[in-house]
């Protein structure tokens, strides 16, 4: 069922970001925030 479930979420939004969206960080992608006030050191 767990799997079902999984498969479901994938097919409609997806788990995976792309590398440059984790690089930038999925904080200032999603929400344009950075998170603690930290730079990216990237």
């Amino acid at each position: 069922m767990t799997f079902l479930i999984a498969a479901l979420v994938e097919k409609l939004t997806g788990f995976w970001m792309s590398e440059s969206m984790e690089k930038t960080g999925l904080d200032h992608e999603f929400h344009g925030e950075r998170a603690n006030g930290l730079n990216n050191l990237n």
